[in-house]
């Protein structure tokens, strides 16, 4: 367990710290911000009537000069415990000694936002201090800005930003592998991964350019389950052009328009209808979720149709499955897969069509099939 410590050479009834003190409550007042997350007005780096410095209302009390030495925290505590009661949590007293005292204020910053509008003013708030610090004297020269959850969870969040960019670098070559075995097709992977690349592209730069997000907590978790949304239809496309036994690109793409179309149209509807209703929750994170998966879905169909399959009708595979992909269908072929042998030349003998022993002679199993092209010996 971790042990407080504190500093020893600090004393507030020395006039120096006293004095020291005082001027940090004025400064803090006028502080300038400079930053874009210093939204409400005056835009200083706190709002300057939230200040509360026990020290001023103290000496406006006992009147000037403030007491000193032993008597400062004689008269400091019975203040405290009477008309200064509204600050007794602004004084910490350990063992009967004042060991540590706090300014409390509210900054000009509104609350839950990204580590990238947090970060620039938390390094304002040290600069400042540091500038107190320099010139502070030895009995007041410990000092830290606190705020709270604000500052603390700014660590967490850079660690989820990181997070997100090393998932993208391990999902993305995870996702080609799947696609390069799915299909068994270089250019299909690729134009697939492509497409995926250019929807989570396109989707993290409409939030923020558009509608001016910044990659917080909720972007952080919704962007890893948008790299996972964006890999279904072209999947489902891509792995029907390669199983596909028409030579012409322009066919093979026909045929998983045709076989596929419906059913992407029909998975991009069902989870489209449950994203909209999370736009009617109160709670900004299921909305941003809302936006992200419908965006999501509505630029994995238009990028599936419109992006994908037009580049395999220019540019993808032509001809009948490879022979590599022919043994990958017949290893992964079941009873029920039906999946037909053909031939580069026909064969001289005539096989009756319904005899079973015949059949059985050019087929695995007991309907094991595969479209493919089979050299000829």
């Amino acid at each position: 367990m971790a042990a407080v410590v504190f500093d020893a050479a600090f004393n507030l009834s020395d006039p120096a710290a006293q004095t020291s003190l005082l001027e940090l409550c004025a400064a803090l007042r006028v502080a300038e911000c400079g930053e874009k997350g210093c939204v409400r007005p005056p835009h200083t780096l706190v709002e300057p009537r939230s200040v509360r410095c026990f020290l001023e209302d103290f000496a406006a009390a006992m009147g000037t000069p403030i007491p000193v030495g032993s008597a400062f925290e004689a008269r400091l505590a019975s203040w405290l415990r009477g008309a200064g009661r509204a600050h007794a949590k602004d004084v910490g007293w350990i063992d009967g000694q004042i060991k540590f005292v706090r300014i409390p204020f509210e900054t000009t910053l509104l609350i839950r936002q990204p580590v990238d509008i947090v970060q620039p003013i938390y390094n304002r708030f040290r600069l400042f201090v540091d500038e107190f610090i320099a010139k502070s004297p030895p009995t007041l020269a410990s000092c830290l800005p606190y705020g709270g959850r604000t500052f603390t969870w700014m660590v967490t969040e850079t660690k989820l930003v990181d997070g997100v960019f090393l998932g993208f670098a391990i999902c993305f070559p995870i996702a080609f592998a799947v696609l390069f075995l799915t299909t068994a097709d270089l250019k299909i992977s690729l134009f697939a991964i492509l497409a995926i690349a250019f929807v989570v592209g396109t989707l993290l730069g409409f939030v923020k350019v558009v509608l001016g997000w910044e990659l917080g907590t909720g972007e952080c978790i919704a962007a890893t389950i948008v790299l996972g949304l964006a890999v279904d239809y072209t999947v489902h496309l891509g792995h029907v052009i390669s199983k596909s036994v028409q030579e012409s690109r322009g066919g093979k793409v026909s045929e998983a328009a045709s076989m596929m179309g419906g059913t992407v149209f029909a998975g991009s509807a069902t989870t489209l209808g449950s994203a909209l209703f999370m736009f009617m929750c109160q709670l900004s994170f299921f909305t941003k979720m809302a936006v992200l998966i419908s965006g999501t879905v509505i630029l994995s169909l238009s990028f599936a149709l419109l992006f994908f399959l037009p580049l395999c009708a220019l540019m993808g595979p032509a001809g009948l499955p490879s022979s590599w992909q022919c043994a990958r269908q017949v290893v992964t072929a079941t009873p029920s897969s039906a999946v037909q042998v053909r031939t580069a030349v026909p064969s001289s003998r005539s096989e009756p069509q319904n005899d079973l022993s015949h059949r059985d002679e050019a087929s695995i199993g007991s309907a094991i099939t595969v479209h493919c092209t089979v050299p000829a010996v």
